[in-house]
């Protein structure tokens, strides 16, 4: 069995609310925190599924995400309680893999 734990920064980056993996330089961008993460979650859900299916290992080829970001993360002192993916992949279980709540930190309004 393979889980899949990520840890995710949120900031505001004009209207914008982004979510930046830091682990792989994938991100999200939405009108609302709520979106963001959503939009998120099917990101990371659906590369996971397409990799599964073509036989590849999920996030390959992907770099971490750029040093700022990490910086972020370890500054921040919010927390946010993310909730099981609501998306499921068919057959990700059954491969072995699991794809648990990601580690998701508010970066400080200023390091945006």
């Amino acid at each position: 069995m393979r889980n899949v734990a990520l840890r995710v920064v949120v900031f505001q980056e004009g209207e914008q609310v982004c979510a930046q993996c830091l682990e792989h330089d994938i991100a999200a961008q939405a009108g609302t925190l709520e979106d963001c993460l959503h939009d998120f979650e099917r990101l990371v859900v659906g590369h996971i599924a397409i990799a599964v299916e073509n036989g590849l290992e999920p996030f390959q080829g992907l770099k971490s995400a750029p040093a700022r970001f990490w910086q972020w993360f370890e500054q921040s002192k919010i927390s946010l309680t993310a909730n099981p993916p609501s998306f499921t992949a068919e057959g990700l279980e059954r491969r072995g893999i699991v794809v648990e709540p990601p580690q998701i930190r508010v970066a400080q309004p200023q390091a945006a």
